[in-house]
This record gives structure tokens, C-alpha cells and sequence, in this order.
């Protein structure tokens, strides 16, 4: 997967997944690769984060490593668009738009 966000490619995926693990360093990379669409004049940033969890079969349960992620981005004026999880895993997969 390509790392840079250029103005030619709007759309630039960006993996947020360290082997399963999601912490405050990777959610400053996050809002740091946000920066550099938001500066480059991207109109759309889309980015996948798989969420650390060691309770799969759980229906329900928190994921505070994706609310960290969400909040890191929109804290760079992206605004969530749309989203969904895929896979096993629950990898989410989000689309931000600027206001």
C-alpha cells in the first residue's frame, strides 16, 4: 500500500494496523498523515485500523483504540463520512470529507 497522499490520488488507503497493536503513537501517526491530506487539499481521506482486541467472540465490546484513531483525524477538521468493518477482525474502514 502506497504511504503518501498527493492531490492527483484523493482516495490514498492508509493502514493503520501494527500488527494488532493501536496506541498513542500510531494515533498521532494517524492524525499526522490526516495533516498531510488535509494540507494537501485532499477532499476525501480514507484510512483503514484494525482495533486491537483479544475478546473476539464477544457481541459487544469496546474499542477504545478506534475512538482514539477517529478523534486524532477529525481533530484535524475531517469529518467521518461513512464507514464500515470488514472481515473477522473487525477492520474498520473510514471515509472522511472535509466539512
Amino acid at each position: 500500500m502506497a504511504t503518501a497522499t498527493a492531490r492527483a490520488a484523493p482516495h490514498q488507503l492508509r493502514s493503520l494496523d501494527r500488527m494488532g497493536i493501536f496506541s498513542r503513537a500510531e494515533a498521532d501517526t494517524a492524525q499526522s498523515d490526516a495533516q498531510q491530506a488535509w494540507d494537501a487539499g485532499d477532499d476525501i481521506h480514507v484510512v483503514e485500523i484494525r482495533p486491537r482486541t483479544k475478546r473476539i467472540n464477544d457481541r459487544s465490546r469496546p474499542l477504545p483504540d478506534v475512538a482514539r484513531a477517529l478523534e486524532s483525524i477529525e481533530s484535524v477538521g475531517w469529518q467521518l463520512d461513512r464507514h464500515t468493518f470488514v472481515g473477522t477482525n473487525a477492520t474498520l474502514c473510514a471515509i472522511f470529507r472535509r466539512p
